[in-house]
């Protein structure tokens, strides 16, 4: 199997289960960041983030820094044919292996806790207490990263339909040095191989 475990490969096929969902969901179900809708053009997109507390990172255009879940964050916007489709957040400072460990494992409890996403109840998203970050991504070269889908509440019969994903991983700057990156997709906007 190539190096993978059995616990990666049930992680990736979860997230090609959840991309799939994705694809199918109509187009207003849009995931949030901040209760902003991932969606408009990228001036709308720092306007409102901007009334939210984030201000421009100096020399650049599409990438903001401030307060996010309780960490400094630079939140950087990502467009395709001018609409937004994705932010990505990123820690300002790194951490150590133990530290990224925990802060990892405090994110997946706080999605799985919270009722505005949805997980797949069988995948266990935490790093046990014996897991290597710097084996597994030095190493095996693998990603670690966990996935959630933003759910949006439908009136008919309560059924609940999921909306857009938002994924973390760990992210390496260097030698014992590592950050967290959340992603918050709107595959509606995002390249579909049109251009291919």
């Amino acid at each position: 199997m190539n190096n993978l475990s059995l616990n990666t490969m049930r992680k990736l096929v979860f997230t090609l289960l959840m991309f799939l969902t994705l694809s199918l969901n109509a187009q207003n179900d849009i995931v949030k960041f901040l209760g902003i809708p991932i969606d408009g053009n990228k001036s709308e997109m720092i306007s409102k983030l901007e009334k939210k507390g984030f201000v421009l990172v100096n020399g650049y255009d599409d990438m903001l820094e401030g307060s996010f879940n309780g960490s400094n964050v630079y939140v950087s916007i990502v467009t395709y044919n001018n609409k937004v489709y994705r932010i990505f957040v990123q820690d300002t400072i790194g951490y150590n292996e133990a530290e990224i460990k925990i802060r990892f494992n405090n994110l997946v409890y706080q999605f799985q806790t919270n009722n505005k996403y949805w997980h797949k109840p069988d995948v266990n998203q935490f790093l046990g207490e014996d897991f290597s970050i710097s084996y597994e991504m030095d190493v095996l070269h693998k990603q670690i990263q966990a996935a959630y889908i933003q759910k949006t509440e439908v009136k008919d019969d309560e059924v609940i339909r999921v909306s857009n994903i938002v994924w973390f991983t760990i992210q390496k700057n260097d030698i014992n040095n590592y950050s967290i990156g959340l992603y918050y997709d709107n595959l509606n906007n995002a390249p579909n191989g049109e251009d291919l």
